[in-house]
């Protein structure tokens, strides 16, 4: 939510800062914040990032806060008039992962949102190769097959109402590649990628419109 905190505390007392865990306090930005949404005819669609939540053992101080930050993020959204919350997973990467947590939490408001560079730029595309796509024991042919049928997967095995929602972006091919290491902040290449390297589709070199078309083949936004 680092833009509900830049808003926050570009607005009023700036003497106060607004804290990430001071609910109250973002709950009044959200609340200011949709008041010039429906001055000005928009609707917030979904409110993110929220990460860093499973994993924690039962018991754990991490756990209690995961689940206070969870409490907080469903007042704001609320606040800021949108039912729909993004989660990030560190233990589910990509999209197969994610609908097989759906189908075991089997519950209507529970679903994937996709998104075609988390999807491309982690199963066809590398940031730290020369080339710009995975290099492994395949050659580029198979790679290309793969990803293929993975789309096609992807269009047959989603019912079009787990798909909750699409985000479509593309990546910059790294000339020359980012280093195959954390930075001095502890992000991995893939994470610097995605921070710093995501233009308009088209702008770019992700196969976009491969996965953009299996979702829409699933019948989502029919």
């Amino acid at each position: 939510m680092p833009d509900i905190l830049d808003f926050g505390n570009n607005q009023g007392d700036q003497s106060k800062k607004v804290e990430p865990a001071d609910y109250d306090a973002l709950v009044t930005v959200a609340s200011s914040i949709m008041s010039l949404c429906d001055a000005k005819g928009f609707k917030t669609l979904i409110l993110q990032p929220f990460a860093n939540f499973e994993g924690w053992p039962d018991g754990s101080s991490e756990r209690s806060d995961a689940f206070a930050r969870l409490r907080g993020c469903m007042r704001i959204m609320e606040a800021a008039g949108t039912d729909m919350l993004q989660c990030w997973s560190t233990h589910a990467p990509d999209w197969e992962d994610v609908w097989d947590i759906c189908k075991k939490v089997d519950r209507p408001n529970f679903g994937l949102c996709l998104d075609t560079f988390q999807s491309a730029g982690g199963e066809w595309a590398d940031p730290t190769i020369e080339s710009g796509l995975v290099e492994d024991s395949r050659n580029a042919e198979q790679v290309e097959k793969d990803w293929k049928t993975l789309c096609a997967k992807l269009a047959r095995a989603i019912p079009k109402d787990k798909i909750l929602f699409l985000q479509i972006s593309d990546a910059y091919r790294m000339q020359p590649p980012l280093a195959n290491q954390a930075d001095d902040k502890g992000m991995r290449p893939r994470a610097r990628w995605s921070a710093a390297y995501r233009p308009l589709p088209y702008q770019g070199y992700l196969p976009c419109v491969d996965f953009a078309r299996a979702v829409l083949q699933t019948g989502f936004r029919d």
